[in-house]
């Protein structure tokens, strides 16, 4: 979880900066606009990690699958 919405949502926000600088440095360069930056892959993937709901949903459903899984097994060996 910890890795879910932490290291990898500051992963999505540092590529945010990144793609923000490439073009900034485009614009200084005075460089033509030749949509270059305006395809996608030239660009970094901007959101990576969950937002807090997400992360509370996926731990959830984790409780709730490991239980369910509990009980199955627990009438398959009686």
């Amino acid at each position: 979880m910890y890795d879910a919405q932490g290291v990898r949502h500051q992963a999505g926000e540092l590529a945010i900066r990144v793609n923000e600088l490439t073009e900034e440095i485009e614009k200084i360069k005075g460089a033509p606009d030749d949509g270059k930056l305006d395809r996608k892959e030239e660009l970094l993937r901007e959101r990576l990690g969950h937002q807090p709901i997400e992360v509370i949903g996926g731990a959830f459903l984790g409780i709730v699958t490991g239980g369910l899984s509990y009980v199955i097994s627990r009438k398959r060996s009686l």
